[in-house]
């Protein structure tokens, strides 16, 4: 699987299962945004 799939795979599965949040272990530009703790999603 290349880096495109490996993104877009989950993303269309959250778009059919109304998912808000998608965490990529890995996106070290995703990272920053994250909410950590003492913080939290609901």
């Amino acid at each position: 699987m290349n880096k495109q799939e490996s993104t877009t795979k989950p993303t269309s599965i959250a778009d059919q299962e109304n998912v808000r949040l998608i965490i990529f272990g890995h996106d070290s530009e995703q990272w920053p945004q994250l909410k950590k703790a003492p913080e939290y999603y609901s």
